[in-house]
């Protein structure tokens, strides 16, 4: 199966997403989303990434008490980013 950087891509900034800890091994990798048939359009690949994108935010949100600073640290991601995310997200 030929597959194209831009799927390949998406599955590591999926995995990247998915990630607690800043390494990424074989079994942090999902090609599901490629080899069906259903998720094979870039739109649903997107999709899925913003819908893990939210759960991620929201998880964070609430470990770290609703505190958007650490939330955004535990997600090794800048506070201006994350700000940017949760409003993307419609996240209050």
């Amino acid at each position: 199966m030929a597959w194209n950087i831009r799927e390949l891509r998406n599955v590591l900034e999926r995995a990247m997403i998915r990630k607690e800890d800043e390494w990424i091994e074989t079994n942090d990798l999902s090609f599901s989303a490629i080899l069906s048939e259903e998720d094979t359009d870039e739109e649903t690949l997107q999709t899925a990434i913003e819908k893990e994108e939210r759960r991620k935010i929201i998880a964070a949100l609430a470990k770290e008490n609703g505190d958007a600073t650490k939330a955004a640290s535990s997600l090794g991601i800048g506070k201006s980013s994350f700000y940017a995310k949760r409003s993307k997200h419609n996240i209050p």
